[in-house]
């Protein structure tokens, strides 16, 4: 257990390589120890984005401890991260027959049905999560992109607005706003969006496309 608590130190200063060394030795002490995979597991996913190494420890603390619920948790972010989002979708639902007022799972399989271009799965999940407290900015926000995708522009816009009154830091969401009131032809709601979202945004390519796009509007 030393080994395992000296590397959940070095997690907490940043040492990830150290840290990850210490939970190999903890491991190989007792190839049982559910925690060691557990917390090893999250360093690669979170801090290295080794995604099938994180699976990998997940995988192991399942088979320890089979309603290890973080463990299902986790491993459905690392399919995700990887693209698999089916197995995501399963790692999630199992996680909402185990815990099933934990919203996040709720809101992660929305984002997985999202990407896989399952709209209204995506929502109804959104839903949920939202119901069940996730009463924060990106949960409307990404509700909003499922709502716009599937042509419902007012529930849509009605979300982007929430989110933006939860978090009106929240750059994305006057962005993911303006997009929808361009396909309305509201043109001064979508410019004045725009140059919010330029205000405060940071990544790069995302202000060139919001400038392309204010210029398309003022022509």
């Amino acid at each position: 257990m030393q080994h395992n608590a000296r590397g959940v130190a070095l997690v907490n200063e940043g040492r990830y390589v150290q840290a990850i060394s210490e939970f190999n030795q903890a491991i190989e002490l007792d190839p049982d120890y559910a925690d060691a995979y557990q917390n090893r597991g999250e360093v690669y996913l979170f801090d290295k984005k080794d995604y099938g190494a994180a699976i990998a420890d997940f995988s192991n603390v399942i088979e320890l401890v089979p309603d290890y619920f973080a463990a299902y948790f986790n491993r459905g972010l690392a399919y995700a991260g990887g693209g698999d989002y089916d197995r995501a979708i399963a790692d999630f639902s199992e996680v909402a027959e185990l815990k099933p007022e934990y919203a996040r799972a709720y809101h992660n399989r929305g984002k997985a049905y999202f990407s896989k271009g399952d709209y209204d799965q995506a929502i109804a999940d959104y839903t949920e999560a939202i119901g069940l407290g996730l009463n924060y900015a990106f949960a409307f926000d990404h509700r909003g992109k499922a709502y716009d995708a599937e042509g419902e522009y007012n529930q849509a816009i009605a979300d982007f607005s929430k989110a933006i009154e939860l978090d009106s830091d929240r750059a994305i969401a006057y962005y993911n706003r303006a997009l929808t009131y361009t396909v309305l032809g509201k043109k001064t709601e979508a410019i004045a969006d725009l140059e919010k979202f330029i205000e405060l945004a940071e990544e790069p390519s995302l202000i060139a496309a919001a400038r392309q796009k204010l210029r398309e509007l003022r022509n």
